[in-house]
């Protein structure tokens, strides 16, 4: 798990005025970059995005309880393993499964894992769709995602409200949002764009971009040239492939950043997101009040 990083992005279904697209596009490039250059990072994203769906797909709810079902038995046994670990690093014997567990318990165990083991690649949709040729799923067979083993960019499509009750990932959509690494949101166009914001101000690093008015307003900002935090995508007069090519660059670089720098990108996402407070920006609600009713009745 410390190889792996979570990437995603969240919001009505709008294909085009979010950026799906794009992101979509950009993480058929990531996947090949990574591969090409043998980069031992595995990037999980998540397509938070609402649709019509029919339900989840079963072979995903029995797979997460023979899950639950591992877990539980780990649960039970987590005392006597912590023991047994803690006797063979003092006495400086190999940690082995053997030495472990009991060979029915571990038989059990091997069982267990059995079950979870299915052929083919793992569905990129958690719910079967109304939609037939639903227009996301085409793009992304189109950036050839399909989720096999040799691929290091994997993708989900969560068609549904994170809720915290869904039956599923059972987290609101701050908790999802605070198990990520990063929030990418390349929108062609939003007023101000909240979600990037969102994201900053629960410590999390995010991509905004310069037609959205919290983009805008982040460009002005002073900030930290080794640790962005927020990274704007230059959408403004440029092709898409252009566009898409950078947002590769800044999932890649992120991608590749140590720890600590990711860390670094956190505090300074949430230092820029305290900077778009209400408290701060109340004052330019109430002059533009006063000013239209100054221009009404003057």
């Amino acid at each position: 798990m410390e190889d792996v990083l979570f990437y995603f992005t969240a919001g009505r279904y709008e294909f085009r005025d979010k950026g799906i697209d794009i992101f979509i596009a950009a993480l058929g490039k990531l996947n090949e970059r990574l591969k090409k250059d043998k980069v031992k990072k595995t990037i999980v994203a998540f397509l938070w995005v609402p649709a019509n769906v029919k339900g989840i797909k079963p072979e995903l709810l029995e797979s997460r309880t023979f899950f639950k079902d591992i877990k539980d038995v780990m649960d039970d046994e987590i005392n006597a393993i912590k023991q047994k670990i803690t006797y063979l690093i003092v006495s400086k014997n190999k940690i082995k499964d053997e030495s472990i567990f009991d060979e029915n318990k571990l038989l059990e165990l091997k069982k267990k894992v059995a079950r979870l083991q299915r052929n083919g690649f793992p569905p990129i949709a958690t719910h079967y769709l109304y939609e037939g040729n639903d227009i996301i799923l085409n793009k992304i067979r189109e950036a050839n995602l399909d989720n096999s083993k040799d691929d290091p960019v994997k993708i989900v499509f969560y068609p549904i409200y994170l809720s915290g009750a869904d039956g599923l990932l059972d987290l609101s959509y701050y908790d999802a949002m605070q198990g990520c690494h990063l929030g990418v949101f390349p929108s062609f166009y939003e007023p101000w764009g909240y979600t990037p914001l969102e994201a900053g101000a629960l410590g999390v690093s995010s991509v905004t971009t310069d037609l959205a008015g919290f983009g805008r307003y982040v460009g002005k900002l002073p900030r930290s040239k080794e640790n962005e935090g927020v990274f704007v995508l230059k959408r403004f007069g440029n092709e898409d492939n252009t566009i898409i090519n950078e947002l590769t660059n800044i999932m890649y670089n992120f991608s590749n950043l140590p720890k600590l720098d990711r860390i670094a990108n956190k505090l300074e996402a949430r230092r820029l997101a305290s900077t778009a407070d209400w408290k701060f920006f109340i004052k330019n609600y109430i002059e533009a009040h006063n000013l239209a009713l100054k221009r009404v009745f003057d």
